[in-house]
């Protein structure tokens, strides 16, 4: 124990003799485990927690490329998503759903949304519910039905106030 605390004795009197250096090298010690909290920070929150869904380590996430035209992650179509069914049979469900834009009116203000477009089945697959109201049923997926929309809680919050009676109402 001797010996380290002549060491840490000894490259103290180095640092008080050397204040520039001192400094420059504190700085740089700071600098970087800065830098490197700030970056665990963010791939801590993106990509090492898990999903805040259910059994969520056991969620995956297919995605569809074609090499020919050198694309990554085209996205799936119905259709393909439909044949694809045949090949996860091993599943305990499996649901499509692809990222748009949605132009939302609400008191008398336009606004641009990222929501997602979604088949029937991607609640039950993530298995969560819905505060208010239920979720798209199959017969929501057919051509000439009534469309439907589950809000985020933050959209329901800002844009009607947490009003529960905004379930059935056309927005």
């Amino acid at each position: 124990m001797n010996g380290v605390l002549n060491d840490l004795r000894f490259g103290l009197r180095q640092l008080a003799a050397r204040p520039g250096f001192a400094a420059a090298a504190i700085l740089t010690l700071a600098l970087g485990i800065g830098v490197n909290t700030a970056v665990f920070s963010v791939l801590n929150g993106f990509l090492l927690k898990p999903l805040p869904y259910p059994g969520s380590s056991r969620l995956i996430d297919i995605h569809v490329s074609a090499d020919k035209w050198h694309r990554d992650n085209i996205g799936m179509s119905k259709p393909l998503y439909m044949i694809s069914q045949k090949w996860l049979k091993a599943t305990s469900g499996t649901a499509l759903y692809k990222p748009i834009a949605v132009d939302f009116q609400a008191q008398g203000r336009a606004v641009r949304l990222a929501g997602i477009e979604a088949t029937a089945s991607l609640f039950h697959v993530l298995r969560v519910q819905p505060l208010l109201g239920h979720v798209f049923v199959a017969s929501n997926q057919e051509p000439g039905q009534d469309q439907v929309v589950v809000l985020s809680y933050q959209l329901w919050q800002q844009s009607f106030g947490g009003n529960p009676n905004v379930v059935g109402q056309t927005v």
